[in-house]
């Protein structure tokens, strides 16, 4: 997740590790896009990357179409990209 957000050029990317505190997931990716175009580019970035190279799909996403804000939830990880 981190990497594809960064290969669409997200920044103050951080991935926290949330094993053992935590029973909704495991990890949560956070990163910011300098605009709602670039923040829906980041979260399409990175469901196409779990999807073609890991056959994973969000089971929830929210915030897609305004682009302010776009959670993926993946279970064992969640994507979070800010404007």
């Amino acid at each position: 997740m981190a990497e594809a957000a960064a290969d669409k050029k997200a920044t103050d990317i951080v991935i926290v590790d949330l094993r053992g505190l935590v029973d909704y997931t495991d990890y949560m990716v956070i990163c910011t896009g300098n605009t709602p175009r670039q923040t829906k580019a980041i979260s399409d970035e990175i469901r196409r990357v779990l999807k073609e190279d890991h056959r994973i799909m969000p089971r929830r996403v929210e915030g897609e179409r305004e682009g302010e804000w776009v959670l993926l939830d993946f279970l064992d990880a969640v994507a979070h990209v800010f404007t």
